[in-house]
């Protein structure tokens, strides 16, 4: 497994936890075989030049809002269609979108995004739509992660605020298999 971050402890103890537990001997391993045909990349899209670089899953996990904070309509759009355009044929994109009542919590966090905050009009639940229909990926799935609390039973059993991934759709949108690349 390849990790192609510089100095990320998250990637290199995943790296370091699946190469112990399921990775095949050296003698049964070849390089298209997991854990080696995996390559975790962590970066800005928006900023990064990926050139004709090609992915089978991208997640964008607690990201959408800092990207439409920051780079408005057009860079969650950018984002949208960089995804699909380094997506290959038949890839998926694991996303998800926050809530606006969440953009109103940080619209004053900084000069930039109380800036831009009141001129987004392209909101997260036309995301799907606009996935769908104006970037071309092909179908959707929505799920939300149940995250157990095992502290003890009576704290599992008590009604807490849910938070985060609890309470967030985590949509998969897949990309067809015979697509091809939008400008």
């Amino acid at each position: 497994m390849q990790v192609t971050t510089k100095n990320h402890k998250q990637e290199r103890e995943f790296v370091q936890l699946h190469n112990e537990t399921v990775a095949p001997s050296a003698k049964e391993q070849s390089a298209y075989d997991f854990p080696k045909n995996v390559t975790i990349e962590r970066g800005n899209i928006i900023e990064t030049e990926l050139g004709d670089a090609q992915f089978d899953v991208i997640f964008c996990l607690s990201v959408t809002k800092w990207v439409h904070l920051n780079h408005g309509d057009e860079g969650i759009k950018k984002l949208f269609q960089l995804v699909f355009n380094h997506l290959r044929p038949g890839g998926l994109l694991v996303l998800e979108p926050q809530d606006w009542k969440s953009y109103k919590k940080q619209k004053t966090l900084t000069k930039k995004i109380a800036q831009i905050f009141p001129t987004i009009a392209f909101r997260p639940k036309d995301f799907k739509e606009y996935l769908l229909k104006e970037i071309g990926f092909a179908s959707t799935e929505v799920s939300f992660i149940q995250v157990e609390d095992s502290d003890d039973e009576e704290n599992a059993n008590s009604k807490k605020k849910k938070k985060g991934f609890e309470k967030r759709p985590i949509c998969f949108y897949h990309k067809s298999e015979a697509i091809q690349m939008k400008e």
